[in-house]
């Protein structure tokens, strides 16, 4: 609501940057294919930040959707991803890019982006480099669908994933 009402306000609405094609819903499918396979990575990662990072979503934000269904993983995951991108990328980044040109406003609104994101310093680096990743995808394709749909999916999947992965063992220590 916040980002329809800055973007009304701002003259930067952002359903005039919606197209419904096949082709953006292609790309956005296919857009998420990267940020699962870093997701995966860092899962992985045996390098200290990343690892203090994941311990810390098992903690405390798993929880928190652990009892959730589907669906609603789905309904949450779709608000967010519309939400966080008609705000980021459908009028910050244009609205910024209208003073100081797209790059610019690119790494002003990936910055923001990981700032509003930031649970530990880690996370603020990959929110920020998935953050210029999803305003990439913005600028590169004109449609603000694509990274909808990205970002909706990604997390959907990877909060399905804490979810099974936080249902099908005990969570750790402090």
């Amino acid at each position: 609501v916040a980002a329809w009402g800055l973007g009304a306000w701002w003259g930067f609405p952002p359903e005039n940057q919606f197209r419904a094609t096949w082709i953006a819903v292609g790309w956005g499918l296919l857009a998420v294919l990267p940020m699962l396979a870093l997701m995966f990575w860092i899962d992985r990662s045996s390098w200290r930040p990343w690892r203090r990072l994941m311990a810390l979503v098992r903690r405390q934000v798993a929880p928190m959707f652990a009892e959730c269904t589907w669906l609603e993983l789905a309904l949450i995951s779709a608000l967010a991803g519309l939400g966080e991108e008609a705000m980021f990328r459908g009028v910050l980044q244009p609205g910024f890019a209208s003073w100081w040109g797209i790059w610019p406003s690119l790494a002003v609104v990936s910055l923001l982006f990981g700032l509003a994101h930031m649970l530990t310093p880690a996370y603020f680096v990959l929110a920020t480099a998935m953050g210029a990743y999803l305003g990439w995808l913005a600028i590169a394709t004109e449609n603000l669908l694509v990274p909808v749909l990205a970002h909706a999916l990604y997390d959907f999947l990877a909060l399905s994933h804490m979810v099974r992965d936080v249902r099908s063992r005990p969570l750790s220590p402090p």
